[in-house]
C-alpha cells in the first residue's frame, strides 16, 4: 500500500486524553439540557403564577405544573440523588 494512514510515531493518539475529552463533552450537552428545561420549566411556572396572581383561574397554573413537574422532577432527581452526589466525590457507587 502506498499511502499507509499516518498514525503511530507522528501522530500519536492517546486513549486516555479521547475518553477524557468524550466524557467532558457529554456532561455539557447533558448540563446545557438540563439548564434548558429547568429554565423553560420554570419561566412557564413563573407566567402561570402571574396570571393567576393578576385574576386568572387556576386552570393555567395546574396545566403548566402538569406538564412541568415530570420533567423538574427528573432533572432534580438525577442532579441531586445520593449516587451522584457519591460519583462526584470520586468514590465508586
Amino acid at each position: 500500500m502506498k499511502y499507509g494512514p499516518r498514525v503511530g510515531e507522528d501522530f500519536p493518539l492517546y486513549a486516555v486524553v479521547n475518553t477524557e475529552k468524550a466524557n467532558y463533552l457529554r456532561e455539557c450537552v447533558r448540563s446545557v439540557v438540563a439548564i434548558t428545561v429547568l429554565g423553560v420549566a420554570v419561566v412557564a411556572l413563573l407566567v402561570a403564577t402571574t396570571v393567576w396572581a393578576f385574576g386568572g383561574g387556576t386552570s393555567a397554573l395546574g396545566t403548566v405544573w402538569n406538564y412541568a413537574a415530570l420533567p423538574l422532577g427528573l432533572v432534580i432527581g438525577h442532579y441531586f440523588s445520593p449516587r451522584h452526589s457519591k460519583h462526584d466525590q470520586g468514590d465508586e457507587a
